[in-house]
């Protein structure tokens, strides 16, 4: 911490500049990382055993982000309370807009680069502290971190059980503030266990859940890898119940385009066989777009795979 004082010490008194090209090389970092997080996800997900060593190198850096925002995070409040050397030096509220904005891309940084250690990655430790966070933020002790909470609930409820499951939905229902009550519902989702899946699938026909908000919960289920053929076989047993919920303020074309995660011929295949039988005029164009961006993914898994495999086996 003495360190990275001394350091901003020095380059506020010279240049204010630096310091603002230092923060925006934070934010470009942490959107690299977040880039990085979903090609992980899109390449690596066929190959789960072979990454243990490139998981290992996500955590380290994880690691080091979290330092870094503890760090900042340490900065910023200094700023804030006019105390030290730093908060007497750096008396810009722009600067101090721009830390703490750098601030937060760091943490985002980490709250994805966690995400793939929980998700893809499965890291036992990730998950863990990811399951207690959540289990204090409930009992009163810690809230989230609002910029991590997103992505610690995804990984404990990808890793969760049927007490989770029940918590998640029960906090979903009492939430007042929607950004809370959308988190929760949508983390119903993210569950890989079959039996969880299903139950999360009945929401969608029961009186629970309010009919605009059925297309984007139900698009949440073809984004997990492991509830993709369970929702696609939910969704056609249950058309004629989904389907006057579906077509709700757009919500047609969202759940179309969700669909674009598939990736092999038989599914597009049902899904154009479906979808002809079944139309959604609203959703024409975004049907012939989503089974474009399935055969870009069919194509690329096919030249890709070799090279991937190829590479992972070097760790």
């Amino acid at each position: 911490m003495r360190v990275i004082t001394d350091d901003l010490r020095v380059l506020v008194a010279s240049n204010r500049v630096n310091v603002d090209s230092t923060v925006a090389n934070f934010k470009e970092f942490s959107a690299a990382m977040i880039q990085l997080v979903d090609r992980i996800d899109r390449l690596v997900a066929s190959n789960q055993a072979n990454v243990t060593q490139g998981i290992a190198n996500i955590r380290d850096v994880s690691q080091k982000l979290e330092t870094t925002a503890d760090n900042l995070n340490d900065i910023t409040g200094r700023i804030r309370e006019g105390k030290g050397t730093v908060g007497k030096l750096v008396e810009s509220d722009e600067t101090h807009k721009n830390l703490n904005d750098a601030l937060v891309a760091v943490k985002e940084g980490v709250g994805g680069l966690n995400k793939a250690l929980g998700t893809i990655g499965r890291d036992p430790d990730v998950v863990a502290r990811a399951r207690s966070a959540v289990d204090r933020s409930w009992s009163g002790r810690a809230p989230l971190d609002p910029t991590l909470a997103d992505a610690v609930i995804k990984i404990a409820a990808a890793h969760g059980d049927a007490p989770l499951f029940d918590a998640l939905a029960a906090a979903a229902e009492r939430a007042s503030d929607p950004e809370e009550h959308y988190r929760y519902l949508y983390a119903l989702s993210d569950f890989r266990e079959p039996p969880l899946i299903d139950r999360g699938l009945q929401l969608a026909v029961s009186p629970q859940l309010r009919s605009q908000d059925t297309a984007v919960y139900l698009s949440r289920f073809f984004a997990n890898p492991d509830a993709r053929s369970r929702a696609w076989a939910f969704l056609t047993a249950h058309w004629a119940a989904l389907e006057p919920k579906i077509a709700i303020a757009g919500g047609d074309t969202n759940l179309i385009r969700s669909m674009s995660s598939f990736c092999d011929a038989a599914s597009r295949e049902q899904i154009t066989s479906f979808f002809t039988a079944h139309q959604l005029p609203g959703a024409a164009r975004t049907l012939q777009q989503t089974v474009e961006q399935i055969n870009n993914c069919i194509g690329l898994r096919e030249r890709q795979t070799p090279a991937v495999e190829a590479w992972l086996s070097t760790f």
